[in-house]
């Protein structure tokens, strides 16, 4: 890019965050041949984000072809628009291109779900990013996604945080838009709605609520809701059963993860009952399916980015999130790019974080906290530290074969076999980065020695 074409772009920018809503006092300047920006945080980004959005062609064409066709013709909006027809396709095709690998199953070779869930994972997950907690992309349907969200909290017995009611109201929103527009939904080959005393209630509200809801599958609609609330993880038990097909499916790859765990040198299978591994198996395998269908962030970039310190704190578990992911995608014949992979292994690592035992995991990690010349108390201490290192590291008061790290206010000439870290002053916590960076060091030899044990095993 130019200087000039730069400079161009700043000032595009700058009457931007000068005559934006909610952008504050917010500026971009180039002072020295430097870029700065002044009070940029990331709400004003998302703000910014958004506005921009908003300006784009694209996302007119997006809303016009997927949100709003019916409301007037092409040639009105070619010429609205001031774009030729050849324009509109080619715009067109662009959006169609992001589109397509935006839902997991949408390239699967053996999974099938209806087109229209597909399409609407995909819009859903595109309003959702770029509009929630800004703004509602729908102002005409507020009153009824309302009268939706307290229907559903009270009938169902949902307890919402802002964000969760965020995602209930985009998805209804996008259920809505779909169904006036038409575009109706068929979810009897892939799944049956089991018959619960709430059923009666919830479509009749889409019949009483949502316009067209009376020419379309509604049973198949309230399936849709019931894996949109199982994949946020808002109802426990989802009154959903999957055709046979993708029970076996389901079968398979529930297989898949118990061999895998039950022969994982990554895990201590001490500390891990056969049963247990059956049942962090199965959970496992349903998360496959609820992970990809419906997996809303706005922040998708946030896996890239905290790659490193995920991996680093939970290294046992990364590998094994990794290993399962490839296991599923190979099983379901998923043709996922690097962004989407990248989401369901950080996905599978969140599920497993919380299923699997902490002492379980081989690159567990001992810390001995001994302040003995300082008036610290040792509890509130080791809750800091647990705070700041993550996962996988466990707190004791004694020193012992099994201690990995010593951490004191004080140097212990003995000690020579494991890392050592003196903090004076244990408040002042300047050195806590270091103190992380010897932990990771210990977690990779850790599973480095598993693993070199283990190819010597299978090699003798």
């Amino acid at each position: 890019m130019t200087r000039y074409k730069l400079n161009k772009v700043i000032a595009s920018l700058q009457l931007d965050l000068q005559t934006g809503e909610g952008l504050g006092q917010s500026s971009i300047t180039i002072k020295d041949g430097v870029l700065f920006g002044e009070q940029i945080t990331f709400s004003v980004f998302r703000t910014l984000q958004l506005s921009l959005l908003r300006q784009s062609l694209r996302f007119q064409i997006f809303e016009y072809e997927y949100m709003a066709k019916s409301t007037q013709s092409r040639q009105r909006f070619l010429e609205d628009h001031f774009i030729s027809q050849a324009k509109y396709y080619l715009l067109r095709g662009e959006i169609d291109e992001l589109l397509s690998s935006a839902a997991p199953f949408g390239g699967s070779g053996s999974v099938s779900v209806h087109p229209e869930l597909s399409m609407r994972v995909k819009i859903t997950n595109v309003y959702y990013y770029f509009f929630s907690g800004i703004e509602d992309p729908f102002p005409e349907l507020k009153e009824v996604t309302s009268k939706f969200t307290s229907f559903c909290a009270m009938t169902l017995g949902l307890s919402m945080t802002p964000s969760e009611k965020s995602k209930l109201a985009i998805f209804f929103q996008v259920q809505c838009k779909r169904i006036n527009e038409q575009r109706f939904i068929n979810l009897r080959q892939f799944l049956h709605v089991d018959h619960t005393d709430n059923m009666p209630f919830i479509k009749n509200f889409y019949l009483k609520n949502v316009e067209l809801a009376g020419e379309d599958d509604v049973t198949s609609e309230v399936g849709c809701l019931y894996l949109f609330l199982s994949s946020q993880n808002l109802i426990d038990n989802c009154p959903v059963t999957l055709a046979k097909p993708f029970k076996m499916q389901l079968i398979v790859i529930k297989n898949r993860f118990q061999q895998l765990l039950t022969t994982s040198v990554l895990l201590d299978h001490t500390q891990l009952e056969e049963k247990r591994l059956a049942r962090i198996a199965e959970q496992m395998s349903l998360n496959s399916y609820w992970m990809m269908l419906f997996d809303l962030h706005t922040t998708p970039e946030y896996y890239q980015h905290s790659d490193d310190r995920v991996n680093d704190d939970f290294p046992g578990l990364a590998m094994l999130a990794y290993q399962m992911t490839q296991e599923a995608t190979d099983i379901l014949e998923l043709k996922v790019n690097h962004e989407v992979r990248t989401k369901l292994v950080y996905n599978y690592l969140m599920a497993l974080i919380g299923v699997v035992p902490h002492e379980a995991v081989m690159d567990t990690v001992t810390v001995c906290v001994d302040f003995g010349q300082s008036k610290v108390p040792s509890n509130y201490m080791r809750k800091l530290l647990a705070f700041y290192l993550g996962g996988s590291v466990k707190f004791v008061n004694y020193l012992s074969t099994d201690t990995d790290v010593y951490l004191s206010d004080t140097f212990v000439s003995g000690i020579h076999d494991i890392p050592q870290v003196t903090w004076p002053d244990p408040l002042r916590a300047t050195n806590w980065e270091n103190l992380h960076q010897i932990i990771v060091d210990v977690k990779k030899k850790k599973i480095q020695t598993c693993l070199n044990h283990a190819a010597h095993v299978s090699l003798t």
